[in-house]
């Protein structure tokens, strides 16, 4: 049996646009990735490896990792012919400050989940009390 499917139509796919720029050169593949973990704002998200090198790609961590992601992005490049590590960054800003993130506790009991494990108390306990004072 076939299907005619001359009739339907396909919605073009819309893609981000990236620009990236080259931003800094590292002379060991450990500085780099210093370099990105002392930011506290990057996830390695997935690496491609080809002819020329190893792209590492980094994502924003400020946003959940299933939701909507941040625009700007960073990479590592590892050429194969030199030991240096190029980081180029994308020229979009971050999104994620109007981005409203859920979250499951307040920061009131946050607080006092703290203060009852500051006093050594059992998770089991901590539910306890927290359950008498209804939070």
């Amino acid at each position: 049996m076939k299907v005619d499917q001359s009739h339907i139509q396909r919605k073009p796919i819309v893609r981000r646009s990236v620009r990236w720029v080259e931003e800094k050169v590292y002379w060991d593949a450990k500085d780099a990735q210093n370099a990105i973990k002392h930011e506290k704002r990057w996830s390695k998200y997935y690496t491609n490896k080809s002819r020329d090198g190893i792209i590492v790609y980094y994502r924003c961590n400020q946003v959940p990792f299933r939701g909507k992601q941040c625009d700007a992005a960073i990479h590592l490049y590892y050429p194969n012919d030199s030991n240096e590590v190029l980081l180029f960054r994308t020229d979009n800003e971050h999104e994620h400050a109007n981005l409203t993130q859920r979250k499951c506790f307040s920061e009131e009991l946050i607080q006092h989940i703290d203060e009852l494990f500051g006093l050594k108390l059992k998770p089991k306990k901590i539910s306890e009390v927290l359950r008498k004072k209804n939070l």
